[in-house]
């Protein structure tokens, strides 16, 4: 995917039965917007955090 602005959704649902409320993530979407279109694309949480951890900039300590 080309470098931009992504929104993201995540999905999730109540659990039942705790005696806390709590939910479960069921999915992670990115939101794509462009060409006077938009389109939701399924991700997957490893996915998600491997490209915010390659958008974080370089680090300069050498």
């Amino acid at each position: 995917m080309p470098a931009g602005d992504y929104e993201v959704l995540v999905e999730e649902e109540e659990l039942q039965g705790v005696s806390f409320l709590a939910y479960r993530k069921k999915a992670t979407y990115l939101i794509i917007m462009g060409h006077g279109r938009t389109e939701m694309r399924e991700i997957s949480g490893n996915d998600l955090e491997s490209v915010l951890n390659r958008d974080q900039p370089a680090n300069d300590d050498a």
